[in-house]
């Protein structure tokens, strides 16, 4: 059966994305031709940044695999979950954002920030019946 978990859109990914709305606002105002190519070009990244916040997507597929989508823009990464070595939940940014991070391979490594952080943790132990809860 396939599942799917959405990505989990954190108060400093918004802040980067007013961040860069704010900027190309800015050079937008100063009314020159070269800061409106610049302007045009911040509009462009916070697209992208907006996109990746909105569309990434992390499925178990029927077929044992972990496919990780970044939006339109980005190649998805598909993960046979028989090359999962170990999964733990990790905190950054001083305790602020919590992720999974899932090491796979030889030594690769991808981290996963979903809505309902357990609930995957229990997708992926069902699936690959080793996983480490830290």
């Amino acid at each position: 059966m396939k599942r799917t978990f959405q990505h989990r859109v954190t108060v400093l990914g918004l802040a980067w994305v007013l961040l860069l709305a704010a900027v190309a606002l800015f050079f937008f105002w100063q009314r020159t031709s070269s800061t409106a190519v610049v302007a045009a070009l911040v509009l462009c990244i916070d697209v992208f940044v907006v996109e990746r916040l909105i569309h990434t997507t992390y499925v178990f597929t029927d077929d044992n695999r972990l496919v990780v989508s970044h939006g339109r823009f980005s190649r998805p990464v598909s993960i046979p979950l028989s090359d999962v070595t170990g999964a733990e939940m990790k905190h950054s940014c001083f305790g602020l954002v919590r992720y999974v991070l899932v090491e796979y391979g030889s030594r690769r490594m991808v981290s996963v920030m979903t809505e309902n952080d357990e609930a995957f943790m229990k997708e992926m132990n069902k699936r690959t019946h080793y996983f480490e809860k830290k």
